[in-house]
């Protein structure tokens, strides 16, 4: 969603590296009749950037440097619930106990000399039901990074994807050893400290496939 209350549909691929931050996702996306856009977002080698382009070739907008690459390592950290084996503890990532929250933990991301923070809340069955930070940087329209407000990311639908048929999760499916359980449904929003939410992404995860 745009800052005028807009829905755009998009379709995307993402290729992410489990084993530590990074990844590539594309976009293609209508703005109006005749009038398509291409996205790429970028994290690769602690270099992040994105760029997209009208038509396909005509710079309309993008941006790099430390905010920019800073906002892609926490969205790393929440698609990982796709690859859930990049959520072990490892020589960057760490969990940390939350204090009066059983079903809550606060992950820990040092990667290039740069620290980020996120708080997974998980449900009843341990699957990631959501995920806020405040490190998480807004771009705003005049290219300005506003650090006001906490980004929040909602999961749900999840489904078993791997060796067995793909279907809907029940308790009993989550025992079995025939593939990993992911959301297909992931929304992102920004809650501001006045208690407003601005819904700035959804997207539904079709297909997951391992290299």
């Amino acid at each position: 969603m745009d800052e005028k209350g807009s829905w755009k549909e998009c379709t995307a691929t993402q290729r992410a590296c489990p084993l530590e931050p990074a990844f590539v996702w594309t976009a293609t996306a209508n703005l109006a009749p005749l009038v398509t856009v291409k996205g790429c977002d970028s994290l690769v080698d602690n270099t992040g950037f994105c760029s997209w382009l009208l038509w396909g070739s005509v710079p309309a907008a993008s941006g790099g440097g430390r905010e920019v690459e800073q906002s892609l390592r926490l969205r790393w950290l929440a698609e990982a619930v796709c690859f859930p084996q990049a959520l072990l503890p490892s020589r960057f990532l760490r969990w940390e106990a939350v204090e009066g929250q059983e079903q809550e933990a606060e992950a820990v991301l040092t990667y290039g000399g740069v620290c980020v923070r996120a708080i997974f809340r998980f449900d009843r069955f341990d699957r990631a039901a959501s995920m806020r930070t405040r490190d998480f940087l807004r771009r705003r329209s005049n290219g300005t990074f506003d650090a006001d407000g906490e980004w929040r990311v909602d999961y749900s639908g999840h489904m078993l994807f791997g060796l067995s048929r793909q279907g809907p999760v029940t308790h009993a499916e989550l025992s079995t050893p025939l593939g990993i359980h992911i959301p297909t449904q992931i929304n992102a929003s920004w809650v501001f400290p006045d208690g407003t939410r601005f819904s700035s992404a959804r997207f539904t995860i079709a297909k997951v496939t391992a290299e």
